[in-house]
C-alpha cells in the first residue's frame, strides 16, 4: 500500500488530485490529508481516508513539526503540497523528512513569488511582459492600468485601475505593489509536467474561458505552438520538476503574447490537462516514487485531445459532526 499525504485539502486542487489518485488501479493508495480548517468544512477533508486538522502554516516550525509527526505516524511515502509558501519551506527542509517531497530549488520560489522580480527575469529572456510603469506622466498615457501585489499567489493581488482613479496611485516599484499596463486580451494557463531534472514532458495550454475568483471554471485546450515554445524556454532556464503552470495573456489586437506569472506548483484547474491526456498523478508516482523512466515529450503531446472544452461543476458533500 502506498501512503500519500496531501496538505491544504481545502484548496481547489485537492479534490481533483484525490480523484486522480483513486483512479489508479494498479496499487491501493491510502490518502491522508490535512487542513487548518476542521473536518467537514471543506470537501477535500471528506474525500481522504484519514484527515488531520493542521496548525496554520504561517508558523513554520510548528507546521513542519506537525507534518513530520504525521509522516512518521502514518508511514507516509509521498508528501504533496499545492501551497507555494509551504513548498518554498519544504524546498529548504525536505531532508528532515523520510518521505518523498518533490519541489523546485528554493531560488525558484524566491524569483517567482515576487511578481516584480519575476517579470524582470522573464523579460531578460526576450519574452514580453506588460510594461512596468514607473512615473505618473507615463501612467496617464494609458486608459487603464494594473496594480499588482509584489508578493502574491495565483491571480490574487491583481487590481484593474481606471484612468479616473490614477490620481490615487502612488508609483513605487520598491514597495508592496507595482503598476503595469493593462493588456486587453485572452488569458491562458499552460500546465506543465516535468521529469526529475525539470525537463518538460507535457506542456498543455488552455484558454481560461470563464473565471471565478481567479480560478478558471471553463477552459479550452489549445495547441498553441507559440505558447508551448515560450513555456519550454522558461522551463529550460528555470527547472521545475513535476507540476508547474505559467499564465499568459494574448493581446486581442496584436496577438502578442505577454507573460503574467509562473506558479511552481499544481494548478487549481490542472485536472483539465489530466482529463484530456494522461493521469498526471499516476505519472508523478511512477516517475518520482518508483523511478520509472518517462516517455518522450512527443509521445505525451500526442496523447492530448486538442480542442477539448472542459467545464467544472459542483458536487455536494455533507458532514454531520454530531452523528
Amino acid at each position: 500500500m502506498l501512503n500519500f499525504f496531501i496538505t491544504h485539502v481545502s484548496y481547489h486542487y485537492a479534490p481533483s488530485l484525490i480523484k486522480l489518485l483513486k483512479q489508479i488501479g494498479e496499487e491501493k493508495i491510502r490518502i491522508v490529508g490535512c487542513s487548518s480548517m476542521p473536518l467537514g468544512e471543506s470537501s477535500g477533508s471528506m474525500l481522504v481516508d484519514k484527515f488531520y486538522q493542521a496548525p496554520h502554516s504561517k508558523n513554520e516550525n510548528e507546521y513542519i513539526n506537525f507534518l513530520k509527526e504525521i509522516c512518521k505516524k502514518e508511514s507516509i511515502h509521498i508528501l504533496f503540497s499545492g501551497d507555494e509558501n509551504v513548498l518554498s519551506v519544504l524546498s529548504k527542509r525536505k531532508k528532515e523528512f523520510n518521505s518523498l517531497i518533490v519541489t523546485p530549488e528554493t531560488k525558484i520560489f524566491q524569483i517567482f513569488c515576487d511578481k516584480y522580480i519575476a517579470c524582470n527575469a522573464i523579460n531578460q529572456l526576450g519574452i514580453l511582459t506588460p510594461k512596468i510603469i514607473i512615473s505618473k506622466n507615463e501612467l496617464y498615457s494609458y486608459n487603464k492600468a494594473i496594480a499588482r501585489d509584489r508578493i502574491s499567489c495565483g491571480s490574487r493581488g491583481i487590481k484593474i485601475i481606471e484612468k479616473k482613479d490614477f490620481h490615487k496611485i502612488n508609483i513605487c516599484c520598491n514597495g508592496k505593489f507595482f503598476i503595469q499596463e493593462f493588456i486587453n486580451g485572452r488569458e491562458y494557463t499552460v500546465d506543465i509536467f516535468s521529469d526529475r531534472s525539470g525537463t518538460p514532458v507535457l506542456i498543455v495550454p488552455r484558454e481560461r474561458v470563464a473565471i471565478r475568483n481567479g480560478i478558471s471554471y471553463k477552459c479550452k485546450i489549445e495547441h498553441n505552438t507559440k505558447l508551448i515554445e515560450i513555456s519550454k524556454m522558461i522551463c529550460d532556464k528555470y527547472n521545475m520538476p513535476a507540476f508547474s503552470n505559467i499564465q499568459f495573456i494574448i493581446d486581442n489586437k496584436t496577438d502578442d503574447i505577454y507573460f503574467i506569472e509562473v506558479n511552481p506548483r499544481i494548478g487549481a484547474t490542472s485536472i483539465a490537462t489530466s482529463l484530456v491526456s494522461v493521469n498526471l498523478a499516476e505519472l508523478f508516482i511512477n516517475h518520482f516514487h518508483y523511478k520509472k523512466k518517462l516517455d518522450s515529450f512527443e509521445y505525451y503531446m500526442k496523447q492530448v485531445k486538442w480542442g477539448a472544452f472542459v467545464s467544472r461543476y459542483y458536487e455536494t458533500i455533507i458532514h454531520f459532526p454530531n452523528i
